[in-house]
């Protein structure tokens, strides 16, 4: 199943759409890019190294289990998309935008 955020994105802003809390990054580091990208790279690649060490587990886990196995890869990605708009969000709030 689809994270229904991400399935979120209509014409006006949504504090629940992954779209709008991305576009919402963008335009902050856009309003100062020289000073906010080498920031926002350095965070965002936190974020991924961690993502990373939390797939290796969650598809060990999901090889381990087979029954369980789409269940445990959902909960994954729900759980990555709820922190990377987290993320995004306090980013943004980091900029000052």
């Amino acid at each position: 199943m689809i994270p229904a955020a991400l399935a979120r994105g209509g014409a006006a802003y949504s504090d629940d759409s992954a779209w709008w809390a991305f576009k919402a990054l963008q335009d902050a580091a856009a309003s100062d890019f020289s000073q906010h990208t080498p920031q926002l790279r350095e965070e965002w690649s936190k974020f991924e190294r961690e993502t990373e060490r939390q797939r290796v587990d969650a598809e060990a886990q999901a090889a381990d289990d087979p029954e369980r196995a789409c269940e445990i890869l959902s909960e994954f990605m729900s759980s990555c998309v709820a922190r990377a708009l987290e993320r995004a969000s306090a980013l943004r709030r980091d900029t000052g935008a």
